[in-house]
């Protein structure tokens, strides 16, 4: 939470490294993406007043809106 809102107040956002999926096509968390998911709802709930975007990247592939989709799928299953 600290760390969280040290990067926030920096750089104005926080960069999770930590988040990684099973594989480049994958919506689904690597087990380790647990602690910094929970560091960043314990943000959330301390801090209520502030608005945050989740965005999603991936390997671009052969497909843009593949790609924007998986993106996307990832960005939600990180707000789910």
């Amino acid at each position: 939470n600290g760390q969280i809102s040290l990067m926030l107040s920096t750089n104005g956002r926080a960069i999770m490294n930590q988040i990684n999926f099973k594989n480049e096509i994958s919506t689904e968390l690597r087990d380790d993406a647990s602690f910094s998911i929970y560091l960043l709802a314990m943000y959330l709930r301390n801090n209520p007043n502030k608005k945050f975007y989740i965005i999603s990247h991936v390997a671009k592939g052969k497909d843009l809106g593949k790609d924007i989709a998986l993106s996307e799928a990832r960005a939600q299953v990180i707000v789910d």
